[in-house]
């Protein structure tokens, strides 16, 4: 590995694990009160510790007696924004709390766009509270929510910093808003305990046991952070939740594909696709029961999301049925799982980016010796046969749910590639896979096992895939041959609208049309099938009798009993072909023509 990239890559590492560390020292600062004021003070002052390149922001929370988005604390603000209340769905806090989705602006414009709807009142309170400046440079706004119920916003804000907030920032943010979702009920009980207490001295055991409940509820939420702050990973978590619980705790991973803890106790209670379907539509807790030679068992589902983003399910046995803090410890350890899995996945992106550039180096390069260098780099056997795959799923607009899709279909790829060697990364919607092996047979072994991955991927996905698979060359030198036969199949596939996997070299006649203007491939059909359009050529089924006798290979036998019709009956209709067309079946040029026009309106048609 070059010495630059190396330090390059450990520098991202570093500044990764520097972003965590700041990000869970910020959720311990403000889990380490249940004091409600302290804790909504602390909340925006170490948002913009863990979004450094943030400036200003505010926390808003939603007043359902007045039905307004209330602002709580602010950073950067004057005493005006106390007045500044929105609706549901009005400027930015608004909408990020009407649907629930995060936000990111990175021009001024699409701020305004998105405040367009602000009232005036509340416009001019926003303005009035930034006093002398304005210009809001790039923003990010994430919605923050207990239980699934949606109780406020959280915004940062830049003006003039050097490093716009990115996507990342997106992610760290949703995921300190999610734990400060947990800080604010917890500081919410504890005051509602508390008042309690000095208002009603019978109810002082009940006030106790939910004072108890609330300090176990804190004792496990800083037992899970000291856990994630020691980067203990995600089998570990997930043994912990179980220790913690005292019973077995799964985790689906949606990202990898498989289940965690990797050495499975006993078998997972359902399939992972079953496990899937079960989650993926409706991402809310839920029980269901599974029914095994004649015993019933019943489990708790509790999906795990960042933001919009579905990440995986904690899948745990109702038997005995579990306790309320048993579900608490299940949901904390969920939101510092969803922190786990987005830093491992930052981590798996850096790496693809690295191999994306290797492979690009073999493409792009003719030398061999370089090549060959550059192949073992990757950890092939560049002397063995190689041939390139390339995946592809529909294009999405939301960013983080196709960088997600990326994740899981490498994860499936890897699966049923494991006895090969490869090199494998992601690249928008597209995922590209160099193999090299010693035994040409298992061109054959890899298309069978796509054949079944497509299938598998549409039932669960409910989303097309389409495959394109290059021929197979004996050395490296051949790759980028390979890689551009696999291009064309998938250009195949996807000009027709095609699900599923492509040979190369089961395009036939197919790849001489490949790169052909459409209209032009149109009115070649339409030049040699138009005069069998008469409304005598129809009563007398001329174009169906020429297509069936092409495809039964001229066979005049085969095609009279393939059309039920007498042979006399059939020279007949040929004859009438011969003089519209203008053509001799017994002239090979003639035949050729006839033959293409009628394979291609077959190939073409069908896809359009």
């Amino acid at each position: 590995m070059d010495n630059k990239y190396q330090e390059k890559l450990e520098g991202l590492l570093r500044q990764k694990n520097k972003e965590i560390s700041l990000l869970m020292a910020g959720i311990r600062d403000i889990t380490s009160s249940l004091d409600k004021e302290y804790v909504l003070t602390q909340i925006i002052k170490n948002a913009l510790t863990v979004i450094p390149n943030g400036e200003t922001g505010f926390l808003m929370l939603y007043d359902p007696s007045i039905e307004r988005l209330v602002p709580k604390t602010a950073v950067g603000f004057n005493q005006k924004i106390n007045h500044f209340t929105t609706k549901i769905g009005e400027g930015i806090t608004g909408k990020v709390f009407e649907d629930g989705k995060a936000r990111i602006y990175d021009t001024n414009s699409k701020i305004y766009q998105d405040m367009s709807n602000l009232s005036k009142e509340n416009f001019d309170i926003l303005h009035a509270s930034l006093s002398d400046h304005f210009n809001i440079r790039t923003a990010i706004g994430v919605p923050v929510s207990v239980n699934k119920e949606r109780i406020g916003v959280l915004v940062v804000h830049q003006f003039n910093s050097v490093c716009k907030l990115s996507m990342d920032d997106v992610k760290i943010l949703q995921g300190f808003a999610d734990q400060a979702a947990i800080a604010i009920q917890n500081a919410r009980l504890y005051s509602e305990v508390k008042v309690r207490l000095h208002e009603i001295t019978k109810l002082s055991e009940q006030l106790r046991e939910k004072n108890e409940f609330l300090q176990k509820r804190n004792k496990i939420h800083e037992t899970l952070t000291e856990f994630s702050l020691k980067n203990q990973g995600v089998e570990n978590i997930i043994n912990e939740i179980s220790r913690m619980i005292d019973s077995d705790v799964y985790f689906m991973s949606y990202l990898e594909n498989d289940y965690y803890p990797m050495k499975i106790r006993k078998r997972p209670p359902l399939s992972i696709n079953e496990i899937m379907l079960i989650s993926v539509g409706d991402k809310k807790s839920k029980y269901f029961d599974v029914f095994e030679e004649g015993n019933s068992e019943s489990y708790y589902v509790y999906p795990i999301v960042n933001g919009s983003i579905f990440l995986g399910s904690f899948i745990v046995s109702n038997h005995p049925p579990l306790s309320k803090l048993a579900k608490v410890t299940i949901e904390q350890g969920a939101a510092l799982l969803a922190l786990e899995l987005i830093r491992k996945q930052t981590l798996t992106e850096i790496q693809y980016k690295k191999t994306r550039e290797f492979f690009n180096d073999i493409l792009e390069n003719k030398d061999e010796d370089y090549l060959q260098q550059k192949g073992n780099e990757l950890g092939l056997n560049v002397s063995d046969y190689l041939f390139c795959v390339i995946f592809q799923t529909p294009q999405q607009d939301d960013v983080q749910k196709l960088e997600t899709t990326m994740h899981r279909l490498i994860s499936m790829i890897k699966k049923i590639m494991s006895n090969v060697d490869f090199v494998i990364y992601a690249t928008n919607n597209q995922v590209v896979l160099l193999l090299s092996t010693s035994h040409p047979d298992t061109h054959k072994v890899v298309r069978n096992n796509l054949d079944m991955f497509v299938k598998d991927w549409i039932t669960v996905e409910k989303t097309p895939c389409q495959i394109g698979i290059g021929n197979l060359y004996k050395g490296i030198i051949h790759v980028k041959k390979s890689y551009r036969e696999a291009e064309k199949a998938l250009t195949y596939l996807v000009s027709h609208k095609k699900s599923g996997v492509m040979f190369y070299k089961d395009m036939g006649l197919n790849r001489l049309f490949l790169n052909q203007d459409s209209r032009e491939i149109n009115v070649f059909i339409q030049e040699v099938f138009e005069p069998l359009k008469s409304e005598v050529a129809k009563r007398n089924e001329l174009e169906e009798t020429l297509v069936t006798y092409i495809s039964m290979n001229k066979s005049v036998n085969a095609t009279a009993k393939k059309l039920h019709i007498h042979t006399n009956t059939l020279y007949q209709r040929l004859r009438k072909v011969e003089k519209l067309l203008n053509i001799d079946f017994n002239n090979t040029e003639d035949t050729l023509k006839v033959q293409l026009a009628c394979h291609m309106m077959e190939t073409f048609n069908k896809s359009t």
